[in-house]
């Protein structure tokens, strides 16, 4: 199975001021790592659960460790990452997504493609590594 990379990833969203009432969708929104790199991988695994959506980087430098840590060190290559995002409400009544946590190993080593797997069920979030 081939996977297309991408710098950024579309997200469809629901144009309302309440999701579940509105037949329209947007495909206006995006979202982008907070610390991008040519070869991250960014989207290369990707879930999402209510209002919660979940975006691998099996292959992003930093080297970070635990909860939202250094994001910019590039030190320990291929070690990899998981974006957290929330669907909330703009100040201009918009949707938008919205980074909540940027996911280390907490023993994160080269190579070791931490979100090159995940999935989410409610508050429940799993990261797999090869």
């Amino acid at each position: 199975m081939s996977r297309l990379l991408l710098p950024a990833l579309l997200v469809a969203t629901l144009a309302a001021s309440t999701l579940a009432q509105s037949p329209d969708w947007l495909f206006d929104r995006y979202v982008k790592a907070s610390n991008p790199g040519a070869e991250d991988n960014y989207g290369y695994s990707i879930a999402i659960s209510g209002t919660t959506l979940v975006v691998g980087a099996p292959f992003e430098d930093s080297g970070a460790t635990g909860v939202n840590g250094n994001q910019a060190s590039n030190s320990v290559a291929s070690s990899g990452a998981v974006y957290v995002y929330r669907l909330t409400p703009g100040a201009t009544g918009q949707w938008g997504w919205t980074q909540t946590a940027y996911l280390k190993a907490s023993n994160a080593n080269a190579h070791d493609a931490f979100g090159y797997s995940v999935d989410i069920d409610g508050d429940i979030l799993v990261v797999g590594a090869p």
